[in-house]
């Protein structure tokens, strides 16, 4: 019985310590969110203005008089899908639910010809489990996306556009709902689908050095935009995912414990009894 409540003691410490554990990064998680959520944000309204740029640039003109590979609409043209996942779990389903999200993409696409582009580490050793081909394998994105991970990327994806004749281009990402919750989003990125042209539209530009060098200039920077808002968001969300994740284990520990504490309160009471039997029964028998 003495060895049975020793072992409870030591199970009730063991689960203390976890919970510790998964308290403190649930507070870390939540620090980092609050920074994550911060610049999402702001690429959100950053991205959304490029796009009404381009938009607007693209209403003087005619695109057709614009040779760039971004405007082209390829019937046939293979597909880019660039996933982002986490470099480290502990966020529950998170990666799981991009990972799954990209390989419907790229099952709808394989016979058309599909490749993928996965960043985070968790993404790329799931595709390697599951022996699928990677164009890209973007390990180590960090804690905060920066511009060296879109370094690594946008190099590659105008190359497929310009020299193998690429003609879609899609992400898979986690959109940053709430604090706790996120929608995992395909986004079409190229080719870009601009406005229709307003005929009514009072507003008249002139281009230097010229149109052709303008709308050159600004697709690549909606392309990183776009990117790097897929990948602020996804950072976002998987902060948030892991402090809910952290904050269910916390709970389940705490029960654990009120569990483990009721069954240890148990044995020592049974243990109580069983001596205060054995002093009666003794006392009794010498009495007898």
């Amino acid at each position: 019985m003495a060895k049975g409540i020793r072992e409870m003691r030591r199970r009730i410490q063991s689960v203390s310590s976890t919970e510790q554990i998964t308290k403190t990064m649930q507070m870390v998680s939540a620090a980092k969110l609050r920074r994550a959520e911060t610049v999402a944000y702001q690429a959100r309204d950053y991205t959304d203005a490029v796009i009404s740029v381009v938009n607007r640039v693209l209403s003087q003109i005619d695109p057709i008089d614009i040779p760039h590979p971004f405007l082209e609409k390829r019937e046939g043209g293979k597909t880019a899908i660039v996933a982002i996942t986490s470099d480290r779990g502990l966020c529950g389903a998170f990666n799981g639910n991009l990972v799954r999200a990209a390989l419907e993409e790229y099952e709808k696409e394989k016979d058309n010809g599909a490749s993928i582009l996965m960043l985070g580490n968790r993404g790329v050793d799931s595709l390697r489990r599951l022996n699928i081909p990677m164009l890209h394998e973007g390990r180590d994105v960090g804690d905060m996306a920066n511009v060296l991970t879109l370094r690594q990327i946008t190099p590659i994806i105008e190359r497929l556009w310009r020299e193998e004749g690429y003609g879609q281009l899609k992400v898979v990402y986690a959109y940053h709902t709430t604090a706790i919750s996120y929608d995992v989003r395909v986004l079409d990125i190229l080719p870009f689908v601009n406005a229709e042209k307003d005929d009514k539209t009072s507003d008249q530009y002139l281009f230097e050095p010229g149109a052709e060098a303008v709308v050159s200039s600004l697709l690549p920077s909606y392309l990183e935009a776009s990117l790097f808002k897929a990948l602020l968001e996804t950072k976002a969300s998987e902060h948030g995912a892991r402090m809910a994740a952290m904050d269910n284990a916390s709970r389940n520990a705490a029960d654990m414990i009120k569990r483990l504490t009721l069954e240890m309160n148990s044995l020592r009471q049974t243990a109580i009894t069983n001596e205060l039997l054995e002093i009666i029964n003794g006392a009794e028998a010498l009495k007898g």
